[in-house]
């Protein structure tokens, strides 16, 4: 072989090992992307689930003052209680939703760039 396609070969294997750390850079900063928002959303669970805490507590409070006689008022209460428990779980819900969408997304991405770097590998 000429060294002139020595160059040439040592200088294309020059440029894919490059572009394959840029890749290993790319996937190791899409993981660290990832753990901050999973602890970004345990954070947020945890923040959730005390604020419900908090409000149960609260509740709880409430029913023990009420009197034993006021069936309707109580009735009332409970009602009312059910209503917002249900939009509370109605918005959980939708957080839910919503997180576990982000998250399917960013593993979709996660899964495309490793076959790239598969692929890119297996070269």
């Amino acid at each position: 072989m000429s060294d002139t396609l020595l160059l040439q070969i040592l200088e294309e294997m020059k440029n894919m090992s490059k572009r394959m750390g840029n890749l290993e850079t790319e996937v190791k900063t899409t993981k660290e992307n990832m753990n901050e928002r999973f602890e970004s959303m345990d954070q947020r669970f945890e923040n959730m689930k005390e604020d419900m805490d908090q409000r149960f507590n609260q509740v709880d409070q409430v029913l023990e003052r009420i009197e034993t006689n006021n069936h309707e008022d109580i009735v009332g209460m409970l009602h009312l209680i059910e209503h917002k428990i249900g939009e509370k779980n109605t918005e959980i819900l939708t957080k839910i939703d919503a997180l576990n969408n982000e998250n399917l997304s960013i593993n979709r991405r996660l899964h495309r760039v490793e076959g790239i770097v598969e692929g890119l590998t297996k070269q």
